[in-house]
């Protein structure tokens, strides 16, 4: 028996380095990327470090390894709340350009997730005025509701992140944001 209990430390002492080395290149994704958000890190922090706990309680890992190991997990988690992110500004709105060329204007939610969505949606038309010199239509830029579409859609636009090529926190004093907010009837 002390030596299938043995056979196992080994397994998990060298399973556990694996599992830290993961975490540092998941720490390193979740900094330099946006493929892992901080809150999906979280959760990957928290859910190892109660199994390495889990595995000192029952024996299989001595409490120095497993002190070792959490405070490089703290570390890493830390470091990566600590990132300097851009984040998304609740009280403001967002334009968000998409690898099609589209734009779209709006309040812009759970950027971190694969599927971000956009509400209060607006785009940009060309509408034609005509000229009172020429009788040649000339484009002019209108803001429109996407719900102003044939289609009706809602005023939710639910995103592919990997479609998003960036996105902007929009002033409050610029043209698009007075048309919506005038458009939503806010002051």
């Amino acid at each position: 028996m002390a030596g299938v209990k043995n056979q196992v430390k080994w397994v998990v002492k060298h399973f556990s380095s694996l599992v830290l080395l993961a975490l540092v290149a998941a720490a390193g994704v979740a900094y330099f990327t946006t493929r892992l958000s901080i809150a999906h890190f979280t959760t990957l922090v928290f859910v190892v470090v109660v199994a390495i706990l889990l595995l000192a309680y029952y024996g299989f890992m001595n409490v120095r390894a497993v002190l070792i190991f959490a405070v490089i997990a703290v570390v890493l988690l830390g470091g990566v709340m600590l990132s300097k992110r851009p984040s998304v500004k609740a009280n403001q709105f967002q334009a968000v350009f998409l690898a099609n060329g589209s734009a779209y204007f709006g309040h812009l939610k759970d950027i971190d997730t694969p599927t971000p969505t956009l509400t209060d949606v607006y785009l940009i038309r060309n509408a034609a005025q005509q000229s009172t010199t020429t009788q040649a239509a000339t484009p002019q830029p209108v803001l429109a509701k996407l719900s102003s579409d044939l289609h009706s859609p809602e005023y939710t636009m639910v995103l592919r992140a990997d479609q998003i090529m960036f996105w902007e926190n929009l002033q409050d004093s610029g043209k698009v944001v007075q048309a919506i907010k005038k458009d939503l009837g806010k002051k």
